[in-house]
């Protein structure tokens, strides 16, 4: 049965609203006709599965919501907070610069050439994530569980790492300073060992 679905901003005005069968459909909808949805409240909100491709959620609100293998390629996460579910959720090439996912779940996501930068993902679940050359510069992966990840020629220039569990982590050409890569040769005990010398102090 279809209603009256309504996207708020964090003061409770209306973004965008819509006739459909679930709040899930109305983000579709407004994405799809790129709708800005800047700012826009999604607390709590079950959005597994949804398609939701170049959207535009810079500072948007997702703390609490289901984003389990929603498919989030290129959009616009810029300065979000994403403290929710991303279990399996796809985004590839995605900004996410100054997001926040803190304690989020993403297991198995996929950061693929994703814009991290200053992002801040302290003790989240990140088991075989994959971030292959995504931009890591400055991000805070304190005490994440890393574990299987693919961080292969990421940027890691800043990237604090102290607590985080690397198990199983392949870091082969990552870029952890000006020039300086891991070579795909080294064993991964060796490259856990770099990471943790070029993140000391940061």
């Amino acid at each position: 049965m279809t209603k009256t679905h309504q996207i708020k901003n964090a003061k409770g005005k209306v973004i965008f609203e819509a006739e459909t069968e679930s709040l899930k459909e109305c983000v579709e909808k407004a994405v799809k006709e790129k709708v800005n949805l800047e700012g826009a409240d999604f607390s709590d909100a079950n959005l597994q599965n949804a398609n939701l491709i170049d959207g535009k959620f810079a500072g948007a609100n997702f703390r609490g919501a289901h984003l389990g293998k929603a498919n989030l390629i290129c959009a616009n996460l810029e300065d979000a907070n994403l403290r929710a579910v991303l279990t399996k959720t796809v985004l590839f090439g995605a900004n996410l610069k100054g997001a926040n996912l803190e304690n989020a779940s993403c297991y198995r996501t996929d950061f693929t050439t994703a814009n991290l930068k200053n992002a801040n993902l302290e003790k989240a679940q990140l088991n075989g994530a994959g971030f292959l050359k995504a931009n890591l510069e400055k991000a805070n992966f304190e005490n994440t569980d890393l574990r299987d990840s693919i961080l292969q020629e990421a940027n890691l220039k800043g990237t604090k790492l102290k607590g985080a569990k690397l198990d199983g982590v392949k870091f082969s050409n990552a870029i952890v300073a000006n020039k300086c890569r891991y070579k795909a040769k080294d064993p991964v005990n060796t490259a856990i060992s770099l990471a943790k010398k070029a993140i000391k102090g940061r």
